[in-house]
């Protein structure tokens, strides 16, 4: 009997968590293992034929069958649908998951029916293996779990195997968190021995995510079995290992791959470069860092916003406004629309620079443009206001950030504390302290500096000592804790 090979749609597996909803009794990885075990995937003797005949007739006449294809393929379909056969399978299964949630019905007995009446008719539909894979979508869509196994385990016997895409999907999906990264690099490695042949895209897929947690020698010693395995890197596996040594600091690691990457034909794109620019920020080399800019640039790679907010954002933060200005309006000129991260790292470093003035009409122009600045937005100007001592100013952007939803943070009342005192006004600063104390803010050695400042600079010399008791305190609980 010829075998058939399932390949499940990407949404599936982004919907099947590898812990949540699973009978206790349900290993994964051993599911998995299941369905691709030697024992299952022996069809020589073992594998049944589907039935050539339909024990029912169909119960949808065909106008009703044709209005409700119509409707499911506007509202579901993932990706075009070209033939007619296909899609009304679509619609079988869409049937049988709006039957099943209903809570009056048993799930288990639904569930047997409705396979059964799908593999009894599967040659009536064209022999086309995709309506279980549309059938498995929409059981993990429900969260019907223990049913996908079961359909998985059912369909084996029948001669179906679920194809390396799909494990891409679920290494993939498992690749989200560092246990889940744990059973995907366990999935990875033993899945070979029964028979899964791992290509690029898969390679990708761990390469990150060892990158995720740090284990970049890993990737990279990864990297260079590919190509003993028969799988040549991509641009996606070079820039993924370049972007995981910026991360830790390694440039000359860094262009050491990108030498290599030109020297196989692969040009470096955006994400690679923006690797190395943030590192050369990082590290205060922001001249060097615009330099590669001009480079990639040169090289004809379209350099993108983040690219060119990695960059702003490092000039505004060693104080050179001037030259973050020139690249924010260099951006809009080759038609690259900041965003609000973009606008945000100007304010910041002009309000940083004394410039508050320029910083807020920069802040009505992000308004104008609707994006919404966040808390940081805020809290800078906040901070630029109460430096230069227009308390009235950051209350009423106070006012408004609260009216927005945002929720002030500890720099945000720090800098309103500070200002306050500043003012001479250290009851009114004392009260915001307790507030931020009632809100659950753990006050920092900033908050109590400037407090104590503003006590000392109105002669209440012994509430300032008594202040900074309760900072000793305050610190020594914080070790304990």
């Amino acid at each position: 009997m010829k075998r058939h090979v399932i390949s499940f749609p990407r949404r599936c597996f982004q919907l099947f968590s590898y812990h949540s909803h699973l009978d206790p009794s349900l290993n994964l990885l051993s599911f998995f293992r299941r369905c691709f075990s030697e024992k299952n995937c022996s069809f020589d003797s073992t594998t049944r034929k589907f039935p050539n005949y339909s024990p029912r007739k169909p119960i949808l006449q065909d106008s009703e069958l044709v209005h409700r294809i119509s409707i499911a393929i506007k509202q579901r379909r993932c990706e075009p649908l070209r033939h007619p056969s296909l899609e009304a399978r679509c619609i079988l299964a869409q049937i049988a998951k709006d039957f099943w949630v209903n809570p009056n019905l048993d799930v288990g007995v639904s569930f047997g029916h409705f396979v059964e009446q799908l593999i009894y008719t599967y040659k009536d539909w064209g022999s086309d293996p995709r309506v279980f894979d549309i059938f498995f979508q929409l059981l993990v869509e429900a969260g019907m779990l223990n049913e996908a196994r079961k359909l998985c385990d059912k369909m084996l016997n029948y001669g179906l195997l679920i194809s390396v895409e799909s494990c891409n999907l679920i290494i993939s999906h498992l690749s989200k968190d560092l246990d889940g990264i744990k059973v995907a690099l366990k999935v990875f490695s033993e899945f070979p021995e029964v028979g899964v042949c791992w290509y690029t895209a898969s390679y990708n897929i761990i390469i990150h995510s060892l990158c995720q947690i740090g284990r970049v020698v890993e990737a990279h010693q990864l990297l260079l079995q590919m190509e003993l395995r028969g799988c040549m890197p991509d641009v996606v596996s070079y820039s993924t290992i370049t972007s995981g040594y910026c991360q830790v600091g390694e440039l000359q690691k860094v262009l050491k791959l990108i030498e290599e990457m030109q020297v196989k034909g692969l040009k470096p794109n955006p994400f690679t470069y923006n690797g190395i620019i943030l590192l050369l920020c990082k590290t205060g080399k922001v001249e060097e860092a615009e330099r590669v800019l001009r480079e990639l640039i040169s090289e004809g790679i379209a350099p993108d916003s983040v690219v060119y907010t990695t960059l702003i954002d490092g000039f505004c933060k060693f104080g050179n406004v001037s030259a973050a200005y020139r690249l924010f309006d260099g951006m809009q000129k080759r038609k690259i629309s900041p965003d609000f991260i973009t606008y945000t790292a100007v304010i910041c470093g002009l309000c940083q620079s004394g410039k508050v003035m320029e910083a807020d009409k920069l802040f009505h122009d992000m308004v104008c443009k609707q994006l919404e600045p966040d808390e940081v937005t805020y809290t800078a100007l906040i901070d630029g206001y109460c430096k230069e001592g227009k308390v009235k100013e950051a209350f009423s952007l106070h006012k408004k950030m609260l009216e927005m939803g945002l929720t002030p943070n500890v720099v945000t009342y720090t800098a309103l504390t500070d200002g306050l005192c500043k003012c001479g006004e250290v009851d009114t600063a004392n009260e915001l302290l307790h507030e931020m104390c009632r809100k659950g803010l753990e006050l920092n050695i900033y908050t109590y500096n400037s407090l104590v400042n503003g006590l000392c600079k109105a002669g209440n010399i012994d509430q300032a000592v008594k202040l900074m008791t309760d900072m000793d305190v305050a610190g020594e609980m914080g070790k304990g804790s």
